[in-house]
């Protein structure tokens, strides 16, 4: 029996050795030549030269940002980034807890359902461990790019003949319907100040003479989920797993826990709200899971582990607390410290809540814990700490 470092060695040699063919895919239907440095690229890859592949795709960021679409290397990079992202998760892993993180993933995901990978190791495993088997394995993908059309063409040419995946079209009227609500929300807070803000925290959206104009990781994150709703509505019968790092609001009336993960049916069929059964089955299963993960030293040691799993958590804990569960988002809250105490969206997101219900002198303690992890790196940490020990005391 192969031992679990391996078995994932052998599994990310396929791995490579496949999105080398699904490079040569993407350049025969553009009509086009791979460009030498992808061929140089997967060459250093199946050699396992992992630190010059790390320089060279470096050095082709900088040149696709430089030239744009004349660089040639649009279509492409998506397969890269999936490639050195795979590798990197092998390499910051412990074996036996990546495969069994993957297992945990995947197993929660339906026959013939799509799961939606938000953070590194949430979006990297999952499509390590699912692309080893013959093809018929749960479709992988990320939520953060569903808006970028060459993402889309290398997930068309992945699972094109099993899913129907967004349109240019599709995408243009996400982007669209977007903008005219982002612009619909600014009139109405500049129009109605006295009214509850519409536009969220980290929003950037201006008012122009040519019209409304967005940026920033949330307007591109709302175009996503419209997208996201889109791809459920181009095929009817399938659900949607996710690992949330950005929640996907709008479809939480429709979602539940299913193992580690947030399941998502279309509206209609037979949908039905989170029921308390639910929401008392997540917080048992995360306490079970997390008594598990944190008695073995692999997991416990390991930081991409016990931030991978903190993000799990959180995804679910925002759930249960959009469906008014608060007892049991608590719950999953203090799992999630546990697990991670400097997990940056765990403090952010616990503090929130116990803020929400009036114990602000609670959330400081979680928030000091965190900004001791990271003395200077996220600055939001501590402008949020200074707001919290400025707050009054109900």
């Amino acid at each position: 029996m192969p031992t679990a470092a391996e078995q994932v060695a052998e599994r990310l040699d396929r791995f490579v050795r496949g999105r080398w063919e699904v490079v040569q895919r993407l350049a025969t239907s553009a009509g086009v030549p791979v460009p030498p440095e992808v061929v140089r690229f997967y060459e250093l890859a199946e050699a396992g030269r992992w630190d010059e592949v790390d320089f060279l795709y470096a050095a082709l960021v900088e040149r696709r940002e430089g030239e744009g679409d004349a660089s040639g290397l649009t279509r492409f990079m998506p397969a890269l980034l999936e490639t050195l992202g795979v590798h990197e998760a092998v390499r910051d892993w412990p074996a036996q807890a990546l495969l069994d993180y993957g297992k945990a993933v995947l197993d929660s995901v339906p026959p013939g359902g799509v799961y939606l990978g938000g953070s590194d190791s949430g979006r990297f495993i999952p499509t390590l461990l699912a692309d080893a088997g013959e093809g018929n394995g749960p479709i992988v993908l990320t939520q953060s790019a569903l808006a970028a059309l060459n993402y889309v063409d290398y997930a068309r040419a992945l699972y094109g003949d099993r899913l129907n995946l967004p349109t240019p079209e599709d995408s243009r009227q996400a982007f669209d319907d977007y903008l005219a609500d982002a612009g619909r929300r600014l009139r109405h807070d500049r129009d109605h100040p006295e009214e509850p803000r519409q536009v969220l925290p980290g929003e950037d959206i201006r008012l122009t003479e040519g019209g409304v104009q967005v940026s920033g990781a949330k307007a591109v994150m709302s175009i996503n989920e419209r997208l996201a709703r889109m791809l459920l509505e181009a095929n009817p019968g399938i659900t949607l797993s996710m690992e949330e790092t950005y929640p996907f609001d709008s479809l939480h009336d429709s979602a539940t826990p299913r193992g580690p993960l947030l399941e998502v049916s279309a509206k209609g069929e037979g949908t039905a709200p989170m029921t308390p059964e639910q929401a008392v089955d997540s917080v048992s299963y995360w306490q079970d899971l997390s008594r598990q993960l944190m008695s073995d030293s692999e997991v416990s040691g390991s930081p991409s582990a016990r931030d991978a799993y903190a993000t799990l958590l959180l995804a679910q804990g925002g759930l249960l607390e959009q469906n008014q569960f608060s007892t049991e988002a608590e719950s999953v809250f203090r799992l999630a410290r546990e697990m991670a105490p400097e997990n940056v969206s765990m403090a952010l997101q616990y503090s929130r809540w116990l803020v929400n219900h009036g114990r602000t002198a609670e959330a400081i303690p979680i928030v000091e814990e965190t900004v001791r992890y990271h003395p200077s790196d996220h600055p939001q940490l501590q402008t949020l700490l200074e707001q919290l020990r400025g707050a009054p005391t109900p």
